[in-house]
């Protein structure tokens, strides 16, 4: 699930897909681009499914909870709500039922094909409210004002240029908008986790979200594996 590439691990997106696609913000040693390498030399992004078997996985959802989750970013029926980096759509179900048929549920992704995937998994599951949105490089590619509600997860530390991200977060959130970043937790290091360089700080995204004027924090409701940072409008 995830958006545009940090520098050191530049792709083609006219090729390869979004969903993890990265270069952090720093400069790379040749330490750490082989650890990167290493990292994603099984991802080949025009597959998806290939990442749905571990994405889709029915037990990521006893260390996600995505039904917790979901239900602590506080979505009301009739709402328009954005999964942003929405890869094989594994949020989409819960958000779903969420907002109900009054409801819009935006699936974001750079990824045409992850999109493609998408659209066909909502048909199959019958996720009438589920819409397909083609991120635009660094940017949601969302309308202003157009989102009550937003999540990424592990999707942040993907993001070239956060701040300009932040500042495009601020502009789709309608007021009192709320987004949920979600990322994997510093010094932690699971087998079918993100490497120690793709886990972020929290206080560094909190810090980038209030550079475009969102009240941000870590949220009340947490996981095991990953924090959970709630931004305001």
């Amino acid at each position: 699930m995830i958006i545009p590439a940090r520098p050191a691990a530049r792709r083609n997106f006219r090729t390869v897909e979004l969903v993890a696609t990265i270069a952090l913000l720093v400069v790379a040693s040749p330490t750490w681009a082989a650890e990167h390498a290493q990292h994603d030399a099984h991802r080949s992004f025009d597959d998806p499914a290939q990442y749905s078997q571990s994405w889709d996985d029915p037990a990521r959802d006893a260390w996600q909870r995505p039904a917790e989750l979901v239900t602590a970013l506080a979505i009301r029926p009739g709402m328009s709500v954005a999964d942003i980096g929405t890869g094989t759509g594994y949020l989409l179900p819960h958000l779903s039922r969420a907002t109900g048929a009054s409801g819009t549920v935006h699936a974001v992704d750079v990824s045409a094909k992850m999109l493609e995937w998408v659209a066909q998994r909502a048909a199959r599951e019958g996720l009438r409210n589920v819409r397909t949105v083609k991120a635009q490089g660094g940017a949601t590619g969302l309308p202003a004002r157009s989102v009550d509600r937003a999540i990424m997860i592990n999707v942040w530390h993907h993001i070239e240029e956060p701040a300009a991200y932040a500042r495009d977060l601020a502009r789709v959130l309608r007021t009192n908008g709320i987004v949920f970043i979600v990322e994997a937790r510093p010094g932690l290091q699971e087998a079918d986790g993100p490497p120690a360089h793709f886990r972020l700080p929290p206080e560094r995204i909190v810090a980038e979200l209030k550079s475009a004027g969102l009240a941000a924090r870590l949220d009340d409701f947490q996981l095991d594996r990953q924090y959970v940072i709630r931004a305001t409008r």
